[in-house]
């Protein structure tokens, strides 16, 4: 099925979403949301509790800022707890189904990328950042 047959679809869309986080010229930290490891464009993708704020889309880019919630002790939430750090760290989001999964748990079907931004602050909230 195409991303947009599931999309669509009341029964046979369940959305995941592949969280892609590059800081230049150093490290990256690839995450998934749902409970499961996936592989997307050969990287494995670490399924972790993340949440995010909708996404408003006109044309091909976000209109505002998104916010992310992951746990505290996140490895990527760590570098920020001092300071931010001096680099950008990019982050893209990629939306696809389940149903675009093989066997061996690689996305293979159609996928959107439904955000792209920097990290542009760090807030700490109990056990969240």
């Amino acid at each position: 099925m195409t991303y947009s047959t599931f999309e669509e679809s009341s029964d046979d869309g369940s959305p995941l979403e592949v969280y892609q986080f590059v800081e230049p010229g150093g490290e990256r930290w690839d995450y998934c949301s749902g409970d499961i490891l996936v592989t997307f464009n050969g990287v494995t993708c670490l399924p972790i509790p993340i949440k995010r704020d909708s996404i408003v889309v006109k044309g091909l880019t976000s209109e505002r800022p998104l916010k992310l919630t992951v746990p505290r002790d996140n490895p990527l939430a760590m570098r920020f707890v001092k300071f931010v750090p001096n680099k950008s760290i990019a982050l893209q989001v990629h939306r696809f189904h389940r149903g675009d999964l093989t066997g061996d748990l690689n996305i293979v079907g159609d996928s959107q990328l439904v955000w792209a931004g920097t990290i542009k602050s760090v807030t700490w909230e109990g056990s969240n950042a």
